[in-house]
């Protein structure tokens, strides 16, 4: 058995379980650089929001049209990761990492360069085919240098940092469109991710060794082999249900207010920073208490707020007032908080040699069927004279959360 010198074991702290293929790095990534990462991808895809109706007559096209600048890059972002995770598995965190910054850098070229609709929906497909890379991986490096319930309270502290990134986006993007033009979006987002892969490639260190021996990250079988693990399929249900009630409020709340209520948009963006103080604090607790309470009891605990949230949305649901939509929302981000971070550590957890291929097959599941409610909520409440479509949805994407959590060992 080879030696450990005392430098390593004191700069150096290993998953809980001993794990071939995982290196342990003479340094770990800092969170700070984890956080930059995972919010490269968040913020480009809504520095754009605010301007898609005005971008539907810059590029004369329909707002119908113009909303795939969105939806285009959800559905990439959930189609990529499904590649990049297992890539990692493969290859190392850090090159697919820093491929993906380039990819990432490439799309948001393509984008300020747009002359055309077509042009600037495949420019925001490239980029987030790249952009999800820090995310997805992200998620794997943690898992790698940590321990199971570790991993958990930094992937919360990771997540309630990176929450600001779409909190902040809409406003950068707003103000740069009236001041400085629409290109200006994506020459922020370019100079964003320049600064990123500047950072990665001085801090980043590998974090695993390249996949040389049988059990292959690319291939079927090891895919297959995850999902016929009952508990981690639960653990993928918890988060992409769980997430998908926030997707489907964020769909359908704006019509709701807007629309129904007939309030104006600024009122709904200032309760809207309710549901991410909510989720905020959920991951705060999260980062503090996964280690003591432990990941099973801490889903335990955030489901109970769910069942709290999704009560009082239907108990105030008379109430024809903004609060009575967030004052509950607020109950189920915070729900979010304390579910999402342990959800996915104990997905990432399930065989931690194919760390990337769970983090990948669980964020792609969590953003797709995002993508899904959003879609199919969007289709439902057009046309309502309430919010019982964007409830229902809601209502029954909890439930199932549940069933997933059932699905769970504990451990």
């Amino acid at each position: 058995m080879e030696r450990i010198s005392a430098r390593e074991t004191t700069t150096t702290s290993a998953p809980d379980t001993a794990t071939p293929g995982v290196a342990a790095p003479s340094k770990r990534p800092s969170l700070l650089l984890l956080v930059g990462l995972a919010a490269v991808g968040p913020f480009a895809m809504n520095i754009v929001v605010p301007a898609m109706p005005a971008l539907a007559g810059v590029f004369d096209t329909s707002y119908g049209v113009m909303q795939l600048v969105l939806t285009a890059y959800l559905a990439a972002t959930a189609a990529i990761q499904l590649v990049l995770g297992p890539l990692s598995d493969r290859f190392g965190r850090r090159p697919v990492i820093l491929l993906g910054l380039g990819i990432y850098l490439l799309g948001s070229v393509i984008c300020a360069c747009a002359t055309t609709v077509e042009a600037l929906i495949a420019g925001r497909v490239i980029q987030a085919a790249g952009a999800c890379a820090g995310l997805v991986i992200g998620r794997a490096i943690i898992r790698d240098v940590f321990g199971r319930e570790q991993a958990a309270s930094n992937i919360g502290y990771v997540t309630m940092a990176m929450v600001v990134a779409p909190m902040l986006a809409p406003a950068v993007g707003g103000y740069l469109f009236d001041h400085q033009g629409w290109q200006a979006m994506f020459w922020l987002s370019l100079l964003l991710g320049l600064v990123i892969l500047a950072v990665s490639l001085r801090h980043l260190h590998e974090t695993r060794q390249p996949s040389l021996d049988g059990e292959a990250s690319l291939s079927w079988s090891a895919v297959l082999g995850l999902l016929r693990d009952r508990s981690y399929c639960g653990h993928v249900i918890v988060l992409s249900f769980s997430s998908g009630i926030f997707f489907t409020f964020l769909a359908g709340a704006a019509y709701v207010v807007t629309e129904i209520m007939s309030r104006p948009a600024s009122e709904y963006g200032l309760y809207f920073i309710l549901s991410a103080i909510g989720y905020i604090v959920g991951n705060f607790l999260s980062g503090r208490y996964a280690v003591r309470v432990g990941l099973h009891r801490m889903m335990a605990i955030g489901c109970g707020f769910a069942v709290l949230g999704l009560v009082l949305l239907w108990a105030l649901s008379g109430i024809h007032h903004t609060a009575a939509l967030f004052g509950p929302m607020f109950v189920l981000a915070l729900s979010n908080g304390l579910t999402l971070p342990s959800a996915m550590a104990s997905a990432v957890s399930a065989r931690p040699r194919l760390a990337g291929t769970a983090a990948g097959i669980a964020g792609s599941a969590q953003v797709g069927l995002g993508a899904l409610l959003a879609f199919l909520v969007g289709i439902l409440q057009e046309g309502s004279d309430g919010a019982l479509p964007m409830m229902i949805i809601m209502t029954v994407a909890g439930l199932v959360s549940f069933a997933g959590f059932s699905m769970t060992r504990r451990g």
